[in-house]
């Protein structure tokens, strides 16, 4: 099991060379993102604003029982947005909403008072028509540490079990139509994540190829793709070694419809990896069968079975739609790593649970802290993911509900190994035309193979009114609950929150 006494702290101007490159990369990232989209004639919504805090919590640093100390909070968080593009050249998504805080009592609190970057960008250009585009990414934001550790859902506080993290990412394609036999892809990716404490820095290429089958294989339509990445970590990281990583694999798939609502598919392939594995395999051939049902265009059911060189796997994809209400279930098997969760996660929703554009993603409460993540190791692990979701969309409410359960098998030290069961709720109600009320919740317990007093229940709730005050100023007060249990005293904290926000968008 990891160690529980994090690793020495340090400030994040003293951070090492790569994570001020990171973040030297990801602002030159964004500022031409920026500059691109003003130089471009066409269709944008900018927006920016700024917010002020008060908030008074009464367990400042999450401490185990006996020990809580509180502390007023006051911040200012400047805030901007853009988004928009336009003839499908250019796309850019952009928030950035930093927050200063300063605590009344920050005796003995590593980085109490430091700035905390909030930042997601997604932005695509198209350079050559048809052939030639390019994605890119940029993100900042707060991880939880170590999973069996006290974790937190949100980092306005001083937590000495968070890290800041920037990551950016850039991706140039080509795409090449084949007449009637198919579509070629080419895809390089390189990407960054650096950590202001505690975990390792790191980088990666990728280099993906994929061919889809055209018109010419109509009546067995099928694809062949490869994949291959090489990670770079620059020091010893959490509960595992340096050691260098590629993930390689090579699959072949095919799909046969037996008529309009039923097709079978399959593939095969081969996983060539070069990773600390502890002596388990790494590599060999792998297998999958299944099916899908399509009964209706809002209505999919996808199940698969197969093996590979990590044991039998499952795949379950179920997704229905009304006009009121979604529902999902998805459960799948993969190789990653913990480095590539915090890269993929998507800190702002761009649409609602209905594929809605939300149209102003600062007015919420955005850039949460994610628990249901592994430790930040640089060990390579086996997901397996099982996620239930339904969105209900009233006349003046809106409701999403998720379950899930996942297992995190790490590859070098197994005695990591943990499962996590949880539950989200969120629920607003539209109380007038300018005032609104959430109820927000999440329920999560884990456990862990190696140590049974690290186990943990934890849970939070938050409820939060926003009311308008005119086209330019709205306001908010919220208050919340966070609690973690576990037979180990160091695991366990309580903290309640009452907070009061007020802010100018131009």
């Amino acid at each position: 099991m990891a160690s529980r006494q994090p690793a020495p702290s340090h400030r994040l101007g003293e951070a090492g060379p790569a994570l001020r490159a990171a973040a030297g990369v990801a602002l030159v990232l964004l500022a031409a993102l920026t500059t691109a989209a003003a130089a471009a004639d066409l269709d944008w919504r900018v927006t920016p604003g700024i917010s002020a805090l008060a908030i008074y919590t009464d367990n400042v640093d999450q401490a185990p029982p006996g020990d809580e100390k509180g502390s007023f909070i006051a911040a200012i968080q400047p805030r901007f947005s853009i988004s928009g593009g336009g003839a499908g050249r250019i796309t850019l998504d952009l928030q950035y909403a930093p927050i200063v805080p300063r605590l009344s009592n920050d005796e003995g609190v590593p980085d109490a008072n430091d700035i905390r970057h909030r930042l997601q960008a997604i932005g695509s250009a198209e350079l050559l028509k048809d052939n030639l585009f390019v994605d890119a990414r940029a993100n900042a934001g707060t991880a939880n540490t170590l999973s069996n550790r006290p974790i937190t859902t949100n980092d306005l506080g001083a937590s000495r079990n968070t890290s800041q993290y920037y990551s950016f990412s850039v991706s140039p394609y080509w795409r090449q139509h084949l007449s009637t036999y198919g579509d070629l892809l080419l895809r390089y990716t390189t990407d960054n994540l650096a950590y202001s404490r505690q975990a390792s820095d790191s980088s990666s290429s990728r280099y993906d190829v994929r061919f889809d089958s055209g018109s010419e294989f109509a009546r067995l339509p099928w694809q062949f793709a490869y994949s291959r990445q090489d990670i770079d970590y620059t020091d010893d990281g959490l509960g595992g070694g340096r050691g260098d990583q590629r993930i390689e694999s090579y699959d072949l798939s095919a799909t046969y419809p037996i008529n309009r609502l039923f097709a079978i598919n399959g593939s095969v392939g081969y996983d060539d990896n070069d990773y600390n594995s502890g002596g388990q395999d790494r590599s060999g051939p792998s297998w999958r069968v299944g099916g899908t049902w399509t009964p209706t265009p809002r209505t999919s059911l996808g199940a698969g079975y197969g093996d590979n060189y990590w044991g039998h796997s499952w795949n379950l994809d179920l997704r229905n739609r009304t006009r009121r209400t979604t529902w999902t279930l998805r459960y799948d098997e993969k190789v990653t790593t913990s480095r590539n969760v915090i890269l993929d996660q998507q800190l702002v929703p761009l649409v609602d649970p209905f594929g809605e554009p939300i149209v102003d993603p600062l007015t919420g409460e955005v850039f949460l802290v994610a628990i249901d993540t592994p430790s930040l190791t640089n060990d390579v692990v086996v997901r397996k993911n099982l996620r239930g979701t339904v969105a209900l969309n009233l006349r003046r409410s809106t409701v999403a509900w998720s379950l899930y359960q996942q297992e995190w098998d790490y590859q070098a030290n197994s005695d990591q190994n943990q499962t996590d069961y949880g539950t989200r709720l969120s629920f607003t109600h539209q109380l007038t035309s300018d005032t609104s009320a959430t109820l927000y919740g999440n329920w999560q317990r884990s456990t862990f193979d190696a140590d049974d007093d690290a186990n943990y229940h934890f849970w939070d709730a938050w409820l939060t009114l926003r009311h308008r005050l005119s086209d330019h100023l709205s306001g908010s007060v919220n208050v919340g609950h966070l609690q973690q249990n576990s037979d180990d005293r160091e695991n366990r904290y309580r903290e309640n929150r009452i907070g009061a926000y007020l802010t100018v968008t131009f």
